[in-house]
């Protein structure tokens, strides 16, 4: 018998679900002392087990996990840490604790990557893994069984999930976590069905796997994969590459701050060199416009400032 199963052993039941939620809120309280219960920096969200997609497109892929644990208002704590409980304690009189263990590991980094790779953010709350936990018990939880009424919330919950993220499809609501949702359900589904069916299920499995580590290393359709590789290709000096996947981040999505931010910073390296050699050359009206457009683009920029300033 496994450790993880003696603590079930004689007449005490341990679940580990009530020690995960447990965790949940007590990691919410240190985050938010943290930060003197004020607005939280994405430095400390990332301290404490939600990175933002930079650090995860950079390594820390551990992120995918931790993130489902961490959040951010109080009332979404409230509303998924119960639910998590309740229909976790579900969960384990149905199967070992390390089925439990994985389950709600694995299901937290399958949907926060799939979420990563249609949003450009892993999201962060238990939504994904309560929806997966959901849609596995609507399958496992039989009519005439002890617990059977449960169905009608089940199927109650799935239809309200269902519902919001339709609305989250037409609204661009991204934050609620669209994608997070339809993964858990497809998630729990999968695993439900196909758990006494060995070959089905490590297929899917492989398959889930597969397509959460390629978007991790490789994903040209998202905004975030495309900035950091810009950021990398810009720290070998490759800037006309790191341009192009700059730009390409932007038509992904317009709005992107690091992109338009680095982009700029492109041109004022550029234009730092036509300056440099313009100046050198006695050129200096030119320098003198060149310097000009470097301070419509950044007006603290000193090198700048200190050149224009010199010239007759």
């Amino acid at each position: 018998m496994s450790f993880l199963n003696q603590l079930n052993s004689g007449k005490f039941r341990f679940y580990w679900s009530i020690l995960i939620g447990i965790i949940t809120v007590g990691l919410f309280i240190i985050i938010q002392n943290a930060s003197n219960w004020q607005d939280i920096t994405p430095e400390t969200y990332a301290k404490y087990g939600a990175p933002y997609a930079k650090d995860i497109f950079d390594g820390a892929i551990w992120g995918m996990i931790t993130n489902s644990f961490v959040h951010k208002q109080l009332w979404h704590l409230f509303l998924s840490v119960p639910l998590f409980i309740f229909l976790g304690i579900l969960f384990e009189r149905r199967n070992t604790a390390l089925f439990f263990i994985l389950f709600v590991a694995i299901s937290s980094f399958v949907t926060s990557s799939l979420q990563l790779s249609m949003t450009g953010d892993p999201g962060i709350g238990l939504n994904g893994v309560n929806f997966a936990l959901f849609t596995y018990l609507l399958v496992k939880i039989k009519p005439e069984a002890k617990y059977g009424k449960f169905k009608i919330t089940i199927w109650v919950g799935t239809l309200l999930a269902l519902t919001l993220s339709i609305l989250n499809i037409f609204n661009d609501w991204y934050n609620f976590g669209t994608t997070t949702i339809l993964t858990g359900f497809l998630f729990g589904l999968i695993v439900a069905i196909s758990q006494k069916r060995k070959f089905i299920f490590y297929s899917f499995q492989g398959i889930f796997w597969a397509i959460c580590l390629i978007t991790l290393f490789y994903n040209p359709y998202s905004s975030e994969w495309n900035t950091v590789q810009g950021s990398k290709a810009f720290s070998k000096g490759e800037v006309d590459k790191a341009e192009e996947y700059y730009l390409k981040a932007l038509e992904i999505h317009p709005r992107n701050y690091a992109a338009k931010k680095n982009l700029v910073l492109i041109e004022i390296d550029r234009l730092q060199d036509r300056a440099y050699y313009a100046h050198s050359n006695g050129d200096y009206s030119t320098a003198r416009m060149l310097y000009i457009k470097i301070l419509n683009l950044d007006k603290y920029n000193s090198w700048a400032k200190k050149n224009l300033d010199g010239l007759p």
